[in-house]
């Protein structure tokens, strides 16, 4: 489903997992933090995809780039 102008516009306005840093887990590391954000989003073709968030270090010593902004 294709959002619609006004949608897009909002959601560009809106903080969100891929950019804002969240406490969670960061999947580079194996342990929990308080800066990880989206790199990637695994899709499946059976059953539920998902997605990998990495925090600031491993960001910074791995060369991640957040989702969307490849």
């Amino acid at each position: 489903m294709t959002p619609t102008p006004e949608q897009a516009k909002k959601a560009a306005r809106t903080p969100d997992a891929r950019t804002e840093p969240s406490h969670g887990w960061c999947h580079w590391h194996n342990g929990t933090s308080g800066t990880a954000i989206l790199i990637s989003v695994i899709e499946s073709t059976s059953g539920p995809g998902y997605a990998k968030y990495a925090c600031q270090p491993c960001r910074e010593q791995r060369n991640l780039v957040p989702f969307g902004q490849a």
